[in-house]
């Protein structure tokens, strides 16, 4: 983890909301890595027509940066490995609501979708696959070190089945406990 002074790389999303149409039109990507002296734009490194919904950093790797575009224009994520000198831009076929980081594996990442479905990536957001649909908002989680074995657990809570499933990142299985899942 680099010391306070080492961190230079400032990045800031901005969007124009136009109250007219009730929408964000536009958005801009501002870099900063002179911590904040000085600001250069990157709507050319993300595509001048990219509308940018949300940024992400990754907390157990801080040059890996994820982008969400508007799924209203375009539905993709954007990926830097370099914090944001450049990003790379795949299309995703769902509209993401939130999104939970492995809290070891920096690759990993759990996307919940607004009609309740749950998609894991491997590969830092670069490819999904489904995991589980009917999940409840807010009730999946990763595995638990020292309490699971496997790291690539995910815990859920669906909306038709009692109690909640335990599955793998890939692929979910049918074992089913009778435990809710605790508030975290």
């Amino acid at each position: 983890m680099p010391k306070p002074q080492e961190i230079k790389v400032i990045l800031i999303l901005t969007k124009l909301y136009d109250f007219n149409l009730g929408a964000v039109t536009e958005s801009s990507l501002w870099r900063s890595t002179d911590y904040g002296s000085t600001y250069s734009k990157l709507n050319d490194k993300v595509g001048s027509r990219t509308v940018l919904s949300y940024l992400y950093v990754c907390p157990t790797n801080k040059q890996k940066i994820l982008m969400l575009s508007d799924p209203e224009v375009e539905s993709a994520v954007l990926i830097s490995s370099d914090e944001g000198a450049s990003f790379e831009k795949y299309p995703i076929n769902f509209n993401v609501l939130s999104l939970l980081f492995h809290p070891a594996q920096e690759n990993w990442i759990l996307a919940y979708s607004h009609d309740y479905k749950l998609y894991s990536s491997m590969n830092f957001g670069k490819e999904w696959q489904l995991v589980h649909e009917n999940v409840m908002p807010g009730r999946f989680y990763w595995a638990v070190m020292g309490l699971d074995r496997e790291s690539d657990v995910v815990h859920i809570e669906t909306r038709i089945a009692k109690g909640r499933e335990c599955c793998t990142s890939v692929c979910c299985c049918s074992r089913t406990l009778r435990t809710p899942l605790p508030l975290i």
